[in-house]
């Protein structure tokens, strides 16, 4: 399982992670001796991660298709799919809240248009699926 995990690129992704955040860290609290650092660094397992995110994929996918998986994730396309699922990912997310965006302000434009007034909902945010939420 661990070996999927790297070969995704996941734990490369988390390891950068965690160097970032110790960075920002060092970067707000210039005054703080370095050793605060180290300790911290011991303290916090990155292994803690890789187990987690081990159950994850073990909650999902059960033995054999996980080897499925680490076969797949083997070819050049597993490659390029995992290389290119964050970006992808993120794109769809956009796409979502654009088009969200754009039905609301379609449809509330509409109802307005014939006279129609919209009861104040959420601090006056449009109304989510409850799937959004």
């Amino acid at each position: 399982m661990k070996d999927l995990l790297y070969l995704s690129g996941t734990l490369k992704v988390s390891k950068n992670v965690e160097s970032e955040l110790f960075s920002i860290y060092r970067n707000q609290y210039k005054t703080v001796p370095e050793e605060f650092w180290k300790f911290y660094e011991e303290k916090i397992s990155f292994d803690d991660l890789i187990d987690e995110a081990t159950s994850i994929f073990g909650s999902k996918f059960s033995d054999k298709e996980i080897d499925e998986l680490y076969s797949f994730y083997n070819t050049d396309l597993g490659k390029k799919v995992f290389q290119n699922y964050p970006l992808i990912s993120m794109d769809i997310q956009t796409a979502v809240s654009n088009w969200a965006f754009n039905f609301t302000k379609l449809v509330d434009s509409d109802l307005e248009s014939k006279g129609y007034k919209k009861k104040t909902v959420n601090n006056g945010n449009p109304p989510q699926p409850k799937q959004w939420k």
